[in-house]
């Protein structure tokens, strides 16, 4: 029986709810529709408000450059970015000026920087390893007030990671263990050439009357394809050299737009024009409450 009641009572407080709820949208869409002049002025006002803010607002323009690592983990990175984020979050240019190495005025012109992986899932792919995998694209996000300002931009960034003591220290590493490498591959071709010029000067058929041939003959073919061999590992230490003599590559420079990131024309309409509404109804309320 008092399962039957509550069953009861729980559709009469939803028929309650659902009633309360038709009327209070009815008497809106009433109250709007009595006073629709007096909220179109309000939104044409708003939208003037809007339109005002969009002109006098200091625009704000935004690229970002995709860069790639040879010797820092993306997550060292997202932290230096992030650094720089929060002196830029914390309104203090000078210190933001002193690690990039530009003037206090330009650093003051830096609105937001933000870092993101160019490839989410290929990063997530590799989050859990053990072991540490570089040269995985990134973005660096630029808001600036002075779209010039991307043009100092690159150089200023790429110092940033290359000046950080673990790349240096990392690239230090690999350029002296491929040189001594290449050092040695050196010195082995040296002894390999000698080596030719022997087996060529005491090339000489061998053999007995009888057709018997004793003993293992030197095949001066096997020192050829040695000396390729070693050429081609020198010439791949030296591409390795080349693209490791930089700490950060560069996937894809800036690409600057001219046309401001903020603020929209459109949208700064559309918040004028909702603010301008809501202040509308608000002045009709507090008039009919003060008649």
């Amino acid at each position: 029986m008092s399962q039957s009641s509550d069953e009861i009572n729980l559709f009469t407080a939803a028929k309650i709810f659902f009633s309360f709820l038709k009327k209070s949208i009815s008497g809106f869409f009433l109250f709007s529709f009595r006073n629709l002049l007096m909220l179109f002025i309000f939104l044409l006002i708003g939208m003037a408000g809007g339109f005002a803010f969009f002109k006098l607002k200091k625009p704000v323009y935004a690229a970002d450059i995709i860069l790639s690592s040879n010797y820092l983990p993306n997550d060292m990175c997202a932290q230096m970015v992030n650094d720089l984020e929060e002196y830029v979050d914390d309104d203090m240019p000078i210190v933001l000026a002193q690690r990039l190495g530009i003037s206090a005025e330009a650093a003051d012109k830096i609105v937001k920087i933000r870092f993101s992986n160019f490839d989410e899932k290929l990063a997530e792919r590799y989050k859990n390893k053990d072991t540490v995998v570089l040269g995985l694209p990134f973005r660096i996000e630029v808001f600036v007030k002075d779209f010039k300002l991307f043009d100092s931009l690159k150089p200023v960034l790429l110092n940033y990671f290359e000046k950080n003591p673990a790349a240096m220290f990392e690239k230090n590493i690999r350029q002296q263990t491929l040189a001594s490498v290449n050092s040695k591959i050196e010195r082995q071709l040296v002894e390999l050439d000698t080596l030719k010029k022997v087996i060529a000067n005491h090339l000489v058929p061998r053999g007995t009357p009888a057709g018997f041939v004793f003993g293992q003959p030197l095949d001066p073919l096997s020192s050829y394809r040695e000396v390729l061999t070693l050429y081609k590992e020198e010439l791949e230490n030296n591409n390795l050299l080349l693209r490791g003599e930089k700490a950060i590559r560069i996937i894809r420079d800036f690409e600057v737009r001219h046309k401001p990131y903020s603020p929209k024309v459109s949208w700064s309409l559309l918040i004028g024009g909702l603010a301008g509404i809501i202040l509308g109804y608000g002045f009709i309320l507090l008039r009919k409450n003060k008649v």
